[in-house]
């Protein structure tokens, strides 16, 4: 079984050059069934090659462009780890294998986008936190979920306070020293040449903490996840005083964390994050409910894919059995929906999805009878569309 990361959907939700092949299957580990993955895969690549052929190449460029992927399909490891669901996504700069614990029912689609809306459920994308560590020596930033956790790379976070408030640790060596409490075990240090200022070691770790969330918060907002504190008892309402960052909750995860492997962080602060993750998604259903008989919800369609292109959307529930098959053209706001998938048709549902989570929206991909309204998405905005002030 593979792992579908939120790294893995920025990939698939960013342009493309088109065209992009999208193939999901259920697959099975062994006997009879295991052997039918390959037929079922194979037949699949072939209307994928007709879909080519049809509106996107030639006959001959259309065998050309998926003969890597037959290439790769007859490798013996390729169908190893298999689970219940296999994702394919295939582009001229792109091809990804996706072996998950979906039982995805079987669809090809070609088309300017990759399909992700059957995967959505797999990532549980809207389980995503972000953990920052903190402590003098350290802080680091993680994306997490209930089941996986990634370090971020962040370019010029202060390495620790020495480097933020550019003191080199001889200086800070002998600035100050830091003794034990005998009855915590707690460091607290005790500054000396600055007038015997008692404040003077929280004004320097406020400073510190000023840098940290002016590198992190630009890069947070992209995610608009929530943000768990992760540290030493006494760091952490000093961060607080200078955090920026509208996502930060209040649970905390206490204690030092600088020598703890990520994986225990992310079991850790999941246990106190799992209420408030689990309440985002009631909290977009009832605001929705709450919204009713206003111009600040939807379910059209249309309305939806012009607001979600502009990045109105807040929230859109979509119903995860049901595919809209049609066009949209974002040049003249047109959308065509048609009743059979006509050739060159693309999901209007995914495509919904798609925008929304470009311009950081919530999208839950959720059955029939989770669906708030009568609709089979169900959409609520950030502020009033113009044609409705």
């Amino acid at each position: 079984m593979d792992t579908f990361t939120h790294g893995n959907l920025e990939r698939l939700i960013a342009p493309q050059q088109g065209p992009c092949v999208s193939i999901m299957m259920p697959t099975h580990e062994s006997g009879e069934d295991g052997q039918q993955d390959r037929v079922r895969l194979k037949n699949l690549l072939n209307d994928a090659q007709r879909s080519l052929a049809g509106h996107w190449l030639t006959s001959v460029a259309a065998r050309d462009f998926i003969k890597p992927v037959e290439v790769e399909v007859e490798k013996t490891d390729f169908w190893q780890g298999r689970s219940q669901g296999m994702a394919i996504f295939y582009s001229p700069q792109l091809f990804s294998v996706f072996r998950l614990q979906v039982p995805f029912e079987p669809l090809m689609v070609v088309g300017s986008h990759f399909h992700i809306k059957s995967v959505l459920p797999a990532l549980n994308h809207r389980d995503r936190f972000y953990v920052l560590t903190l402590s003098q020596k350290q802080a680091s930033l993680y994306l997490a979920t209930s089941k996986s956790i990634e370090k971020i790379v962040v370019p010029n976070l202060p390495a620790n306070s020495n480097s933020a408030l550019g003191y080199s640790d001889f200086e800070r060596e002998v600035q100050c020293h830091s003794p034990m409490h005998a009855s915590h075990g707690e460091r607290t240090a005790i500054f000396h040449g600055h007038g015997g200022e008692a404040d003077s070691e929280k004004e320097e770790l406020k400073e510190y903490f000023r840098q940290v969330d002016k590198t992190l918060t630009h890069i947070m907002q992209q995610q608009n996840a929530p943000l768990i504190l992760a540290g030493v008892e006494y760091l952490l309402p000093i961060y607080r005083e200078v955090n920026t960052y509208k996502g930060i909750v209040d649970p905390e995860l206490r204690g030092n964390l600088d020598d703890n492997p990520a994986n225990q962080i992310r079991e850790q602060a999941y246990e106190l994050m799992k209420p408030i993750l689990q309440n985002r998604r009631e909290s977009a259903t009832n605001k929705f409910n709450n919204l009713i008989g206003t111009d600040y919800i939807s379910g059209d369609i249309h309305k939806i894919l012009v607001a979600a292109n502009q990045g109105q959307i807040e929230s859109i529930f979509i119903d995860a059995g049901t595919l809209v098959w049609g066009k949209y053209q974002s040049t003249t706001r047109n959308v065509y929906v048609h009743d059979t998938r006509e050739e060159g048709d693309e999901d209007l549902l995914n495509l919904a999805a798609i925008e929304t989570l470009r311009h950081r929206g919530e999208v839950f991909v959720v059955p029939r009878e989770q669906m708030p309204g009568e609709d089979f998405i169900a959409a609520t905005y950030r502020y009033r569309p113009k044609e409705s002030r």
